[in-house]
């Protein structure tokens, strides 16, 4: 059989491991292909999957509204991509294992707006944070100038 025969097209499965059901292209019974999976506490992942784990392109949606949209490996944000929260959070930019890595732009909650480069999730390296009509450019280290 080969690798086209074994992919089963759009089908539903619940993954006990991950409270999750994955509706999508299988191929030996795992998620490979485009596909989706919605958790059971309401939370959902969209985008492409290679031996069960996101890879590539996809969408992540919190329950509450918030969500990222990039790039994925091994299931979590990795790569390029942007992230809202409910509470009017953004930041686009790189990301590495699950967080703000790199350089990226972020707006606060307060409209402070920061342009410039991170390391897990903080402002880490040469930037500039606007705030309350003051600029502030330079090296951060740890979230401070």
């Amino acid at each position: 059989m080969s690798r086209l025969d074994s992919r089963i097209p759009e089908t539903t499965i619940y993954i006990e491991q991950l409270n999750a059901t994955y509706t999508g292209e299988l191929e030996r019974n795992i998620p490979n292909g485009v596909g989706s999976l919605k958790f059971d506490n309401g939370d959902y992942l969209e985008g492409e999957f290679a031996n069960g784990r996101c890879e590539g392109k996809g969408r992540f949606i919190k329950a509450d509204g918030s969500y990222y949209e990039g790039d994925f490996r091994n299931n979590v944000a990795d790569g390029y991509g942007r992230y809202l929260d409910i509470l009017g959070y953004a930041y686009e930019g790189q990301w590495k294992h699950n967080l703000p890595n790199g350089k990226g732009e972020a707006i606060y909650h307060d409209d402070a707006k920061y342009n410039g480069e991170f390391l897990n999730n903080k402002k880490h390296g040469k930037g500039v944070l606007m705030q309350k009509g003051c600029i502030f450019d330079g090296h951060f280290v740890n979230n401070h100038l």
